[in-house]
């Protein structure tokens, strides 16, 4: 039993969710031990400063500020966020792409909030969380699988979209709350988990587009040679008729006669 379950740990930390969750966890962590022990300050320096000069003074915390969450309750919520939708992503996209949401909302977040402050729509404000870049990967969730269903408490099986759609008013109701900077972030990793899923639906789209192409190429025509054959044939018959028979070698000859047994005249 014990073996069955350290395999499973290490299936899901090997798995792309399982990853972006071990690095909030242990960073979220390691910052909280530090602060509360009385190390080094070290907030700043993860902490988004969202405004022009914070941004340019310390670019590097677009990236830090996604993967530190303050709080015990905080990190539980967005992890447990994180575990469900990751989960449902990773059923249709890559590991790379799940990060790929993960950190292109809470960039789109943080530049959000940062272009904002710089206009003086809002005051200067730091940012820490993962919520943002979470609330990316739930909205390219349902963009990519809008009718995939989900046993909700009370409400019984929800179609996934209609989950998200009510996860995202009840951010933007809370929009005069007082996390007023959250919330603008929210929005930005809502914008880019759009993106991102209609990225993931073309890609998908193509994919099936491609599949049927090839499958198109591999059925008989009327002769009974499938469109690749017909091809093959034409260029050595082609070849044939520029150079001479002979100089076809012994396997295109051999190639010619064995599409030449095939056909049959419908």
């Amino acid at each position: 039993m014990a073996g069955t379950s350290d395999a499973r740990l290490m299936n899901f930390l090997n798995s792309g969710v399982g990853r972006l969750v071990a690095v909030n966890v242990v960073s979220s962590i390691v910052v909280g031990i530090t602060v509360m022990s009385g190390g080094p300050d070290i907030l700043p320096w993860v902490t988004l400063n969202a405004w022009p000069l914070g941004v340019l003074m310390r670019p590097w915390t677009l990236l830090t500020y996604m993967f530190v969450n303050a709080g015990l309750l905080s990190l539980l919520f967005n992890m447990l966020w994180l575990y469900c939708f990751g989960r449902l992503a990773s059923l249709c996209v890559s590991s790379r792409m799940l990060w790929v949401a993960y950190v292109e909302g809470g960039i789109c977040g943080g530049v959000l909030l940062t272009a904002l402050s710089a206009s003086g729509l809002v005051q200067r404000m730091p940012l820490m969380g993962s919520s943002a870049a979470v609330v990316s990967v739930a909205v390219m969730t349902a963009v990519v699988m809008p009718e995939r269903r989900l046993n909700v408490l009370i409400a019984g099986s929800v179609k996934l979209i209609w989950v998200v759609a009510v996860m995202l008013l009840l951010l933007f109701l809370s929009f005069t709350g007082d996390n007023t900077g959250g919330n603008i972030a929210h929005l930005g990793g809502a914008l880019a988990g759009i993106a991102a899923g209609m990225c993931v639906r073309l890609r998908m789209r193509r994919a099936r587009w491609h599949h049927v192409s090839a499958d198109s190429m591999e059925t008989a025509r009327p002769n009974g040679l499938t469109v690749q054959e017909e091809e093959c044939m034409d260029r050595l018959l082609d070849k044939a008729r520029r150079s001479g028979f002979n100089s076809l070698s012994s396997e295109e000859k051999q190639r010619l006669f064995s599409l030449s047994q095939k056909i049959h005249i419908p």
